[in-house]
Protein backbone atom coordinates (compact mmCIF):
# COMPACT_ATOMS: atom_id res chain seq x y z
CA UNK A 1 0.00 0.00 0.00
CA UNK A 2 0.84 3.52 -0.30
CA UNK A 3 1.33 5.83 2.26
CA UNK A 4 1.49 9.77 1.83
CA UNK A 5 4.46 11.40 2.62
CA UNK A 6 4.08 14.48 5.21
CA UNK A 7 4.60 17.11 3.06
CA UNK A 8 1.43 15.54 0.44
CA UNK A 9 -0.71 15.06 3.25
CA UNK A 10 -0.35 18.65 4.19
CA UNK A 11 -0.42 19.47 0.85
CA UNK A 12 -4.29 17.78 0.71
CA UNK A 13 -5.07 19.80 3.99
CA UNK A 14 -3.85 23.31 2.81
CA UNK A 15 -6.38 22.58 -1.00
CA UNK A 16 -8.99 21.23 1.41
CA UNK A 17 -9.29 24.70 3.97
CA UNK A 18 -8.08 26.74 0.50
CA UNK A 19 -11.83 25.35 -0.70
CA UNK A 20 -13.65 25.37 1.98
CA UNK A 21 -12.76 29.35 2.88
CA UNK A 22 -13.22 29.90 -0.93
CA UNK A 23 -16.92 28.17 -0.40
CA UNK A 24 -17.39 30.14 2.29
CA UNK A 25 -16.72 33.31 1.25
CA UNK A 26 -19.21 32.41 -1.80
CA UNK A 27 -22.18 32.05 0.47
CA UNK A 28 -21.49 35.21 1.48
CA UNK A 29 -22.29 36.69 -1.89
CA UNK A 30 -24.93 34.54 -2.42
CA UNK A 31 -27.19 35.75 0.02
CA UNK A 32 -27.10 38.96 -2.30
CA UNK A 33 -27.42 37.73 -5.93
CA UNK A 34 -29.47 34.94 -4.92
CA UNK A 35 -27.25 31.33 -5.45
CA UNK A 36 -26.76 28.59 -3.84
CA UNK A 37 -22.92 28.49 -2.67
CA UNK A 38 -23.42 24.69 -1.05
CA UNK A 39 -25.29 23.38 -3.96
CA UNK A 40 -22.32 24.98 -6.32
CA UNK A 41 -20.06 23.53 -4.02
CA UNK A 42 -21.63 20.20 -4.28
CA UNK A 43 -21.08 20.20 -7.75
CA UNK A 44 -17.69 20.99 -7.45
CA UNK A 45 -17.07 18.08 -5.96
CA UNK A 46 -19.12 15.79 -8.10
CA UNK A 47 -17.05 16.84 -10.90
CA UNK A 48 -13.64 16.63 -9.85
CA UNK A 49 -14.22 12.93 -8.91
CA UNK A 50 -16.16 12.52 -11.95
CA UNK A 51 -13.17 13.57 -13.95
CA UNK A 52 -10.38 11.91 -11.21
CA UNK A 53 -12.32 8.31 -11.76
CA UNK A 54 -11.39 7.75 -15.40
CA UNK A 55 -7.38 8.83 -14.68
CA UNK A 56 -7.41 6.50 -12.05
CA UNK A 57 -8.57 3.91 -14.42
CA UNK A 58 -6.61 4.60 -17.37
CA UNK A 59 -3.02 4.65 -14.51
CA UNK A 60 -3.96 1.54 -13.48
CA UNK A 61 -4.38 0.02 -16.90
CA UNK A 62 -0.91 1.43 -18.00
CA UNK A 63 0.90 0.05 -14.69
CA UNK A 64 -1.12 -3.42 -15.25
CA UNK A 65 1.44 -6.27 -17.40
CA UNK A 66 0.26 -8.36 -19.79
CA UNK A 67 -2.94 -6.25 -21.17
CA UNK A 68 -2.95 -5.01 -24.67
CA UNK A 69 -2.80 -1.40 -24.75
CA UNK A 70 -4.54 -0.94 -28.00
CA UNK A 71 -7.60 -2.80 -26.94
CA UNK A 72 -8.01 -1.19 -23.79
CA UNK A 73 -7.72 2.37 -25.37
CA UNK A 74 -10.23 1.18 -27.75
CA UNK A 75 -12.07 0.29 -25.05
CA UNK A 76 -11.76 3.11 -22.96
CA UNK A 77 -12.93 5.84 -25.76
CA UNK A 78 -15.60 4.04 -26.75
CA UNK A 79 -17.12 4.94 -23.20
CA UNK A 80 -16.72 8.44 -23.16
CA UNK A 81 -18.13 8.91 -26.63
CA UNK A 82 -20.93 6.97 -25.11
CA UNK A 83 -21.20 8.40 -22.33
CA UNK A 84 -20.62 12.04 -24.58
CA UNK A 85 -23.72 10.86 -26.69
CA UNK A 86 -25.91 9.82 -23.67
CA UNK A 87 -25.62 13.55 -22.27
CA UNK A 88 -26.20 15.33 -25.70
Amino acid sequence: KHRLSKRQFLALVLLMVGTILTQLSEMSRSDISGGNAVYGGLLVLAGAALTALPNVYYEKVLKTEGHNLWSKNIQLSFWIWFWLVVIK
